[in-house]
């Protein structure tokens, strides 16, 4: 049984803020067949606040959408031998998306499957919803629930916001907090009882050299919030920094 998973939560999300994007934008336009990659390099691995790799790791992803639906292949590989799977990938994840824009609420909801080769740890699955409005800020809300080893809850609230700054290069500003059930936080965390378990705050950069092409510097900040959970897991406050390259088609 693994006991500190990782996860494609971001390009979970940015699978459907894709989705949802091309529905707000005219949903008269007949459906086309998209594809895009990214590839990130990141100075850590942190996921819903909790750290997995305390070294670089390159995070590759490769989505495909076709109107609301799409799927998103996501993996991570520790790019040191801190935990002994150096130039391996220790997690690779698959996550099949729908998102539907009605005005400006967007709907969505998809499953996520977890498999850690390489490693000791078993695969998982979640199945998520959301919600959120097209307007300022971009509010947001999702729930994940666990189907298979946690059988936990886990609720995600957001906001963001992304200003232009020339024809080229954009300022993005975002912030999400995170809230577990008991199993959630047992499994994860090893403290029996709900609780507010995370946040985190970013700033990115996108760079457009092109209207595929783009690279993104960022940097997230991520903090563990109950006392509890703070006790239980070293390294409660972390800072990430890192490059995207993405290319669409």
């Amino acid at each position: 049984m693994r006991s500190l998973p990782g996860s494609a939560a971001c390009a979970a999300m940015a699978v459907c803020a894709c989705a949802c994007a091309a529905f707000a934008e005219d949903e008269a336009e007949a459906p086309r067949l998209s594809f895009s990659v990214d590839a990130a390099c990141n100075t850590k691995y942190v996921w819903r606040g909790i750290l997995l790799t305390d070294d670089p790791v390159f995070q590759p992803s490769v989505t495909a959408g076709y109107g609301g639906l799409s799927l998103n292949v996501w993996g991570n590989m520790d790019l040191s031998d801190i935990n002994d799977q150096e130039n391996k990938f220790s997690e690779v994840d698959y996550t099949l998306g729908y998102a539907r824009a009605i005005d400006r609420l967007v709907l969505e909801a998809g499953a996520i499957y977890y498999a850690f080769p390489n490693t000791k740890f078993d695969s998982t699955s979640e199945v998520y919803v959301g919600a959120g409005l097209d307007v300022l800020l971009q509010p947001g809300i999702r729930a994940y629930f666990d189907t298979d080893e946690s059988e936990g809850a886990y609720f995600s609230a957001a906001i963001g916001h992304t200003f232009a700054l020339d024809e080229r290069l954009e300022l993005g500003l975002s912030a999400a907090i995170g809230y577990g059930n008991e199993k959630n936080n047992s499994f994860y965390h090893g403290v029996d009882e709900a609780a507010f378990t995370d946040a985190s705050c970013s700033v990115s950069l996108p760079i457009s050299f092109s209207e595929s092409f783009s690279v993104t510097p960022s940097i997230t900040l991520t903090t563990l919030l109950d006392d509890k959970i703070r006790d239980e897991l070293e390294d409660d406050v972390n800072a990430v920094f890192g490059f995207t390259f993405s290319y669409g088609f």
